[in-house]
């Protein structure tokens, strides 16, 4: 196809989506204003930080993006930055790039916090099997507790020399089953389309059904919120006592829902 004719029907494609999402603000089913979190998870030293930086530093246009922060978050340190995009004009959309940077640990309020109130999830590999494997685990066992199984997601094949794609098919055939994206961070390799491969996930589970998508984002990000609380965090410290499974924890947290527990 001439590339003409191909940047036309980009152009066509755009304007009818266009038109579709400004029909759905003013009929109520869209908010005009949207914010959408993504989430970089993974083992150890993978490379997680590694993507945030190279995303901020110069993988997106300067003036799209607020500052890169580091906060404490539940004993943890959370990392990351604000992105306006206009992808789904004339909706305003800021995305939030967020990571917990360290392990994926099965009794950890902040990264289940986190993936709580998600929209979208990046899972970055290392190549070395046995400890992917074991973050994709745990990954999946907190999505799991939480009822967030079907959050949208890609996979990252990083510290593949230069990007390289013809090293990917050599990963864990889990890592296939959905977009992966073959990436080298610290070069900067693959790390804006690892970013608009999972924005483009989102976007379609929030244009597929945009009421039942803002109303379980508003319910999850008010869960999130409550996970963190500290009396939340005092009864997380006495599970090893084996007063309920994380499950259960998880479910109560979400509710805010302890018995006799007031506190802040």
């Amino acid at each position: 196809m001439d590339e003409a004719l191909r940047r036309l029907n980009r152009s066509l494609d755009d304007q009818a989506l266009a038109a579709r999402i400004g029909a759905r603000i003013r009929s109520g089913e869209l908010p005009p204003t949207l914010t959408l979190r993504v989430v970089y998870e993974g083992a150890p030293l993978v490379g997680k930080t590694s993507n945030l930086e190279r995303l901020h530093k110069g993988a997106l246009p300067r003036g799209a993006r607020g500052d890169l922060v580091s906060r404490a978050l539940a004993g943890d340190r959370l990392l990351g930055f604000k992105l306006n995009s206009d992808r789904l004009a004339p909706l305003e959309l800021t995305v939030e790039v967020l990571t917990v940077p360290g392990a994926c640990y099965f009794l950890d309020l902040s990264k289940s916090a986190l993936l709580l109130g998600a929209d979208g999830l990046v899972f970055v590999l290392s190549g070395r099997d046995e400890l992917d494997q074991e973050a994709h685990v745990l990954l999946e066992e907190n999505l799991a507790a939480l009822n967030r199984s079907d959050l949208p997601r890609v996979y990252q094949a990083n510290r593949l020399p230069g990007g390289a794609p013809d090293l990917a098919p050599a990963l864990p055939t889990w890592a296939r089953r959905a977009p992966l994206i073959p990436a080298c961070a610290r070069e900067g390799a693959g790390v804006a389309p690892t970013l608009e491969a999972v924005l483009s996930a989102t976007s379609e589970a929030l244009l597929a059904d945009p009421q039942g998508f803002v109303e379980r984002q508003r319910a999850t990000r008010a869960a999130a919120e409550a996970l963190l609380r500290p009396r939340h965090a005092a009864t997380l410290r006495e599970l090893e006592g084996g007063a309920c499974s994380y499950a259960e924890f998880l479910a109560l947290a979400a509710a805010d829902s302890f018995p006799g527990l007031n506190g802040p």
